[in-house]
């Protein structure tokens, strides 16, 4: 999957600018700086993470070593929400994903939209022999903070150099986390919705975010369906740009 440009340990950060290895774990360590918490929701930390790689890009705009003095600003003040881009967002990348037979069709692609995306009909995740409905999920409780803490894991684990560098170019690296991340609760519902195994919260949770992880490497197949879609991967590109979509995807 990894298609960056490395001559002398530097990565594409998005479009021709590029990183060197110091700037990247320089970005990487301004990224883990938003700890989620209890002043800090996922939510609020994805749409810092947006700001700081759009900061990133001004910076090397202007033809700027990113150093260690420069300073990146987060996010403390929720957006708008815009549950519409937010819906489309889920629904491409669980069509995709969770799609069993190859690359999903232009008609799959709607219909999964339209399933996993807005609820207009049940969709099947891999594992889970039952089909659900996203109203049945959204039914779902869990033991307070342990979803939160599930995400900050998630995120620490997620946005490092390593794992950023595995991506075609580190901004989609970060988008793509931030949706995995989204969607830990979807995964965690639908097991706990099922739960064939009679898991208590904390291992049902541990299993989503071991699903996720494996879902949203750089090396995951299931991913590569959709980032190799370059119509698609624009389009998810285009609507990250907005905030509201960005901290949408976790109401």
């Amino acid at each position: 999957m990894n298609e960056q440009t490395i001559a002398g340990n530097t990565y594409k950060l998005a479009l021709k600018f590029e990183l060197s290895q110091t700037e990247l774990e320089i970005l990487c360590q301004r990224f883990a700086s938003l700890e989620v918490g209890e002043e800090l929701s996922a939510g609020l930390k994805a749409v810092g993470l947006v700001r700081m790689v759009k900061q990133a890009l001004d910076y090397k705009f202007e033809n700027i070593t990113i150093e260690e003095k420069h300073v990146f600003q987060g996010a403390k003040e929720a957006p708008a929400q815009d549950m519409l881009k937010a819906k489309i967002v889920r629904g491409l990348f669980l069509t995709f994903i969770e799609y069993q037979r190859g690359l999903p069709g232009f008609f799959s692609i709607i219909s999964g939209i339209g399933a996993a995306g807005f609820g207009l009909s049940s969709f099947q995740i891999a594992e889970i022999p039952e089909k659900l409905k996203i109203s049945e999920l959204k039914e779902v409780d869990f033991a307070e903070g342990i979803i939160l803490k599930a995400q900050a894991d998630f995120f620490n684990s997620a946005l490092r150099p390593e794992v950023l560098s595995g991506f075609n170019n580190i901004r989609s690296g970060v988008y793509c986390q931030i949706v995995g991340c989204a969607l830990i609760p979807v995964y965690a519902a639908a097991l706990k919705k099922t739960n064939q195994e009679n898991l208590d919260d904390v291992h049902i949770v541990q299993k989503a975010l071991e699903m996720v992880q494996t879902r949203f490497s750089p090396d995951s197949e299931k991913l590569q369906r959709f980032t190799s879609q370059n119509l698609f991967r624009i389009i998810f590109e285009e609507l990250f740009n907005y905030e509201s979509t960005v901290y949408s995807i976790y109401a």
